[in-house]
């Protein structure tokens, strides 16, 4: 038998998504789901792309603004914040 480079080696895959789920968010940030979509209601967070019933956040997104220190999205008005 030949040893092909497609077949599974046993060890799992480290896989990057090109979205975040909330369940990757709760745990990138130990908190909990609700918490997560707490934050997005409250203008915390980015806005997550909705599809169907499903909630999802660009990963790239997420990382711009966590390197940014993580600054709140929207004001209480739900308007852009004056930076």
């Amino acid at each position: 038998m030949t040893n092909n480079s497609n077949q599974s080696t046993g060890a799992p895959r480290k896989t990057q998504w090109a979205m975040f789920s909330v369940e990757d968010l709760a745990d990138r940030w130990s908190c909990s789901t609700r918490h997560v979509y707490r934050l997005a209601d409250e203008g915390r967070i980015p806005q997550p792309i909705k599809l169907g019933t499903l909630a999802r956040w660009p990963r790239s997104v997420i990382e711009i603004w966590e390197s940014e220190g993580c600054p709140k999205v929207l004001d209480n008005t739900g308007e852009q914040p004056n930076v």
